[in-house]
């Protein structure tokens, strides 16, 4: 049974000092993973998989060099904050990509996204709704193994820290897209959307998939929480 910790509610919508104002939105609650071994959430293999992808989640990083998300096999995808703090995509077990321009600090709330477009080539990083690394690559990934979050498959590296609203598409995304998401809470694409976990659970071990497939994800060890420390960040006022 996961159990809630302490945390900061964001009150949606309150003005702060001229020119800025906090997301127009609020979350219920939160994952709080501990780093410790084989503790994640799982789910089952996402369908309709093509090697057009994107990945998206708000993360509250407490150590570095740890496992955002992947698929639990070789040669899959793998989002991973780096020991600098930059984000990571790598094809797991065979090298990666790029890595961020920006780095992610840590005890801070930040929107992270990772998508690249099959047909093009093209992938591009971003971090808080703004491109945060572009370029090309022709690899192709085996995507049809069980989704992870917070561990690396195989490999160790495991999440420390806090996640909320965890996104997947088997689709590319726009920058235009890319910020909806962040600036809006939007889901576009959702045809396309496959993994959505709001964590907004607050109890229990199963994790509802708000993307209208069935999905649904499973806490997995003593280290995999709930927490009430959810996003509280500001942005510049429209």
């Amino acid at each position: 049974m996961a159990r809630t910790t302490a945390g900061t509610r964001l009150v949606a919508g309150t003005r702060t000092t001229a020119g800025t104002r906090f997301l127009n939105r609020a979350f219920g609650s939160a994952l709080s993973l501990n780093g410790a071994g084989n503790t994640n959430v799982t789910s089952a293999s996402v369908p309709n998989q093509n090697n057009s992808f994107t990945m998206a989640a708000w993360i509250y990083p407490t150590a570095l060099a740890n496992n955002i998300m992947t698929f639990d096999a070789l040669n899959t995808p793998d989002l991973v904050l780096q020991s600098g703090g930059n984000l990571r995509m790598s094809k797991l077990g065979s090298g990666g990509f790029a890595n961020s321009s920006s780095i992610i600090v840590l005890r801070r709330w930040q929107h992270i996204m990772f998508t690249i477009n099959s047909g093009t080539t093209n992938y591009a990083y971003y971090i808080n709704g703004v491109a945060a690394g572009t370029g090309s690559s022709a690899q192709s990934f085996d995507l049809t193994h069980t989704f992870l979050v917070g561990q690396e498959a195989g490999f160790g590296a495991n999440w420390n820290g806090l996640m909320d609203e965890v996104m997947y598409w088997d689709t590319s995304l726009t920058a235009t897209e890319a910020a909806s998401v962040y600036f809006q809470g939007t889901t576009p694409q959702s045809a396309n959307l496959r993994i959505y976990y709001k964590f907004d659970e607050g109890t229990g071990t199963t994790v509802a998939n708000s993307a209208g497939v069935s999905n649904t994800g499973t806490l997995n060890g003593a280290g995999a929480l709930w927490s009430t420390n959810v996003v509280s960040v500001a942005r510049s006022a429209a």
